[in-house]
């Protein structure tokens, strides 16, 4: 009976002493322990990789659509830290173990045990990254989907274009020692007719909860060479971070802050007071087009048949109309943009009446044509998606 009761005190402290073990994945268990010898030169502190310089959650969330794991991820604090993000496919290969005969191409054998991850993790988990494809019939091509990583198999890839599919989710933070530096960090890149005052890459420092200072490129007319400045050139001037001629500034609105459908779009636009202005409007596909540079299909004039005077998609849209690539770095815009704007013209390929503003403003502006600068192309997009403004003067 003595033993019996011992016995029963032993196995309660035990348990108590596991703690959740669900949410550590038990990865004690899980992982090879081969993997976790004394020569093996990953270190389990507070989930905290020195190899990558990267600490993990500890927690691993199951089933979640892409969106919600970008929203969990920033919601986190775990272990004192709010700065957790989704991580990139890059990052998550960082925590592979990889087999023997492991490839690119095929990566390794199926094993859901554990065997290929540092942390044990198995299955497919979602990542921030996205891959532009070419092969999906149903859009225009290019189209970014987004990636998962596969630990059963060390194997990124991707469904579809709709990132509603559940997966894990683990979240990842950069460790650093504070004060650590990284040299001849290129700045962001210069906006058009713009020149560095005075240098186009710098030193960063980590102050223990970012790099600093920004790479990201500002206007500043006071010369730096420790910071990331910007100034224009002559007969330019600077507008909503970018470098233009001073009619535009007359003519075109900043950037909307936010996205929104068609109908807040024109509402937006309508009652705009910028500039000392206030006779805005949201402009018409031609006149979008009219700011568009580095790439003629869909610049004024250019291939993409799309106009104010040919507005039918069956009619005028083309494959010309998927302009010249992809870029991130705004050069398609004279205003610097890389986002997808709306526009007032509408795409009349189903009309079966003459519609207007006046007498069905939702009927009108239900179907309009779209100009995303970052993907260089023109296209149809419906009233509910919503996208950046920015207005153009009466």
């Amino acid at each position: 009976m003595k033993f019996f009761l011992i016995a029963i005190l032993f196995h309660i402290f035990f348990l108590s002493c596991s703690g959740n073990t669900d949410t550590k994945n038990d990865i004690s268990d899980s992982v090879n322990d081969e993997m976790l010898d004394d020569s093996d030169s990953f270190a389990m502190h507070d989930f905290i990789d020195p190899e990558s310089g990267l600490q993990w959650s500890e927690t691993v969330a199951d089933s979640m659509s892409l969106s919600n794991g970008v929203k969990y991820c920033k919601n986190l604090v775990e272990n004192g830290y709010d700065d957790f993000i989704l991580p990139s496919v890059e990052q998550l290969w960082t925590l592979a173990v990889k087999c023997e005969d492991f490839s690119v191409e095929s990566g390794c054998q199926d094993a859901n045990d554990g065997r290929y991850s540092k942390f044990g993790d198995t299955g497919r988990f979602w990542s921030s990254s996205y891959e532009y494809i070419e092969d999906i019939v149903s859009v225009k091509s290019p189209y970014p989907v987004p990636l998962f990583f596969d630990f059963d198999n060390l194997k990124e890839g991707y469904e579809g274009i709709y990132p509603d599919t559940i997966y894990k989710i683990r979240c990842v933070r950069d460790y650093i020692v504070t004060g650590t530096e990284k040299k001849d960090q290129p700045c962001s890149p210069l906006p058009e007719n713009g020149s560095w005052n005075s240098v186009d890459k710098i030193t960063q420092t980590w102050n223990g909860s970012e790099w600093v200072p920004s790479t990201e490129t500002a206007y500043n007319e006071e010369p730096s060479t420790d910071e990331c400045r910007f100034v224009c050139i002559e007969g330019y001037i600077e507008y909503d971070g970018s470098c233009v001629e001073p009619v535009m500034i007359e003519k075109w609105s900043m950037r909307s802050t936010l996205k929104m459908g068609t109908l807040q779009a024109f509402d937006y636009c309508e009652n705009l007071d910028e500039n000392g202005f206030s006779d805005w409007k949201l402009p018409t596909i031609s006149e979008i087009r009219s700011i568009a540079v580095n790439c003629p299909a869909i610049e004024t004039d250019g291939n993409c048949r799309v106009t104010d005077e040919c507005l039918s998609k069956s009619t005028c849209w083309s494959d010309k109309c998927n302009g010249c690539g992809v870029v991130m770095t705004g050069k398609y815009s004279i205003f610097g943009d890389e986002e997808a704007f709306y526009t007032v013209s509408p795409n009349t390929e189903s009309w079966e009446k003459d519609l207007t503003l006046e007498n069905d403003k939702e009927s009108y502006l239900s179907d309009v044509w779209v100009l995303d600068f970052r993907l260089s192309r023109i296209y149809n997009d419906y009233f509910k998606t919503e996208n950046y403004v920015r207005c153009v003067r009466h």
